[in-house]
């Protein structure tokens, strides 16, 4: 599961999500500010104590503000997800009929959508409660045997095709679509280019034991959407540190080129790994 670390700075972007969604005012936050600066605790803890907010509005809102903070959310979005939370589906800030959440963390989505693996009311459901929950939204789907492992497995390598620029997105949406109304799976795996050797790498980090399948499909999924790279997304998630990204990077490479074999460099990995837990760190 993704989960990003809390900076110090937190408070202040809860407080201006709830501000610009129309919750709270700029006095009543930044009064919540002093005191949660003062007191060393946390906006949404003094905003209860306050009788501000109630405990389960401040964790849904803490989950859009994580989530609008990884990147998988645009400003707008967060604040517009956070008044339907509040309010209901009906308010929009600006009086316009109601939006479907846009931006990187929805790229999965549209692609199911378009397919008409999902309907139109569905999305938006999906993309909240994977808010609330704090998860991807492909593994939402999964927990609720919304679609299979392989199919999220399958898009996923769809979604590698279309960064790669060898898919469009309204092909990759019409193999979905075909695997998803009983088609056989075919091979999207035929080149190897940047978003191909990330999936390399993750599954070499999985053989070596510092990630799980779990853990690197949710991180993939991420990565496409937001176009970043998988080693960033998961040392942002606080899943691995910077050393062992760099360690991998180094071993895929060596394999890539024919130097090393896989199950000798996941060896290999997995003995510097035994090390760190002994001295406290990764070691190179």
């Amino acid at each position: 599961m993704l989960r990003i670390q809390k900076p110090m700075s937190d408070g202040l972007r809860l407080g201006e999500l709830l501000i610009g969604a129309g919750i709270l005012t700029r006095d009543a936050v930044e009064a919540a500010l002093t005191l949660a600066f003062a007191s060393r605790l946390p906006l949404g803890r003094v905003l209860v104590s306050t009788g501000q907010l109630q405990d389960q509005q401040v964790d849904r809102y803490v989950a859009v503000q994580r989530r609008a903070r990884s990147g998988g959310l645009g400003v707008l979005d967060a604040r517009r997800v956070i008044q339907e939370m509040t309010w209901g589906a009906e308010h929009n800030e600006v009086g316009q009929p109601e939006k479907q959440p846009e931006g990187p963390a929805s790229l999965l989505i549209d692609l199911l959508g378009q397919a008409g693996v999902l309907t139109k009311n569905e999305i938006p459901y999906v993309m909240r409660s994977s808010i609330e929950a704090d998860i991807t939204c492909g593994r939402l789907l999964l927990l609720r045997r919304r679609i299979s492992p392989a199919f999220h497995r399958y898009c996923i390598e769809l979604l590698v095709q279309y960064r790669e620029g060898k898919l469009s997105f309204a092909k990759a949406a019409d193999e979905c679509r075909r695997l998803y109304q009983g088609g056989a799976y075919v091979d999207q795996q035929e080149h190897c280019g940047a978003n191909e050797s990330a999936r390399k790498l993750g599954q070499l980090m999985v053989r070596a034991g510092f990630i799980n399948e779990t853990e690197l499909f949710d991180a993939l999924e991420v990565s496409l959407s937001l176009n970043r790279k998988l080693g960033e997304v998961l040392v942002d998630a606080g899943i691995v540190v910077q050393e062992v990204v760099d360690l991998c990077v180094q071993m895929l490479k060596r394999i890539l080129s024919g130097e090393v074999r896989t199950a000798e460099a996941a060896v290999y990995l997995k003995s510097r790994y035994v090390i760190s837990q002994r001295q406290g760190h990764f070691a190179s």
